[in-house]
């Protein structure tokens, strides 16, 4: 099929635009002529002469020059001239957008994610606003994490879940530079049940110990937060007292260890981002804990860490997010007591009493 082009002149108006030409350069060649005859006589040439000369010459001029563009300049050629005029120049311009309100900017905005991210589909874009409207509160901060890592050294004896916890964080802001007061490193939960159960070691700011006058740790009583659900009774935040400048230039890099103790029943130890965070990763290792394993469960957005090995073995757990995470989102560690040792096939069972004394002896707390 033969593919007809975008533009096109008719065959009746192509004749009369070539009639058109040819008279206009035959009139010009004539008074061209005459001009040049009257030139050798005594009279002087009429003024009118000349202007129909240069009115004809104008004339063909813009016809010629009309045909050469339609015949040279192809219709994709023109398509490239209209998307840098218009679609560069004019649409992709910010000043154009500026123009508009905001209403109308967002009604754009919506109708082409609609076309181009979700094929028309209303419900999927009433997730994706969804999303948006809790993406909007990320900013409130001022800025977020390029790392958290945590490294946990942990032990269960006694009855007694220890935990050595060293929490580290790259701070960085969104703008260029920006000012945090009284920052908050460090907020954890727990039972007041057991002596010496919260102790910080120390906070590291760019590689420099802080003081004790340069933090402060409050005990907060009946905590109020998600936290409570657990049944917590209390709860420590540490901060960093006075004015902290963030810039974008270099990471600001905090490190925060402290030691906790809690009894065996509050098993489940939680490691989280408070805001956006690019890289996420929690490193756990149970000491002497021979009778006991780890258990671990990411949880992202949309995310469950799938590409990192989370359990290395029974005492060792690995867990890194290779994207984005945001506030609230981490990992799950669970201790867990292990089950006693199936006898190997073809091995001959012991008896009943002498079964059951093994199975206190190696499971004993």
């Amino acid at each position: 099929m033969e593919k007809k082009s975008k533009f096109y002149i008719s065959k009746h108006t192509g004749f009369w635009a070539v009639c058109a030409t040819v008279l206009c350069l035959a009139a010009y060649i004539a008074i061209l002529c005459m001009i040049q005859t009257m030139s050798g006589g005594t009279e002087p040439v009429p003024y009118g002469f000349y202007v129909a000369r240069d009115v004809f010459l104008v004339i063909f001029t813009i016809f010629l020059t009309a045909f050469l563009t339609g015949w040279l300049v192809e219709v994709r050629t023109k398509n490239e001239i209209y998307a840098n005029a218009i679609l560069r120049d004019v649409f992709a311009n910010p000043v154009f957008y500026k123009e508009f309100s905001v209403e109308n900017k967002r009604t754009m905005l919506g109708e082409l994610e609609k076309e181009l991210l979700f094929d028309e589909n209303d419900q999927i874009q009433n997730m994706y606003e969804s999303i948006k409207k809790k993406m909007a509160d990320v900013k409130k901060e001022g800025y977020y994490y390029t790392s958290c890592n945590y490294h946990v050294s942990c032990s269960v004896k006694d009855g007694i879940i220890s935990k050595e916890v060293n929490r580290t964080i790259r701070l960085c802001p969104y703008d260029e530079s920006y000012s945090v007061q009284d920052l908050l490193v460090l907020n954890w939960a727990g039972l007041k049940e057991i002596p010496d159960h919260f102790r910080l070691k120390s906070v590291v700011v760019d590689g420099k110990p802080l003081k004790k006058e340069e933090y402060t740790v409050t005990d907060v009583p009946h905590p109020i937060e998600t936290d409570s659900f657990c049944g917590y009774s209390i709860a420590h935040m540490c901060r960093i007292t006075g004015e902290l400048l963030l810039s974008r230039k270099r990471d600001t890099v905090i490190s925060v260890s402290y030691v906790t103790k809690v009894p065996l029943r509050d098993n489940i130890y939680t490691c989280r981002t408070g805001v956006p965070c690019k890289r996420f990763s929690v490193y756990v290792n149970l000491e002497d804990s021979p009778d006991y394993k780890l258990n671990a469960v990411a949880f992202g957005f949309l995310d469950a860490a799938k590409d990192s090995p989370s359990c290395l073995n029974d005492h060792e757990v690995r867990i890194e997010f290779d994207d984005w995470v945001f506030n609230k989102d981490g990992v799950t560690i669970s201790f867990a007591k292990k089950k006693p040792d199936l006898p190997a096939a073809g091995k001959e069972r012991p008896a009943g009493k002498e079964r059951k004394n093994r199975w206190l002896l190696r499971n004993r707390v």
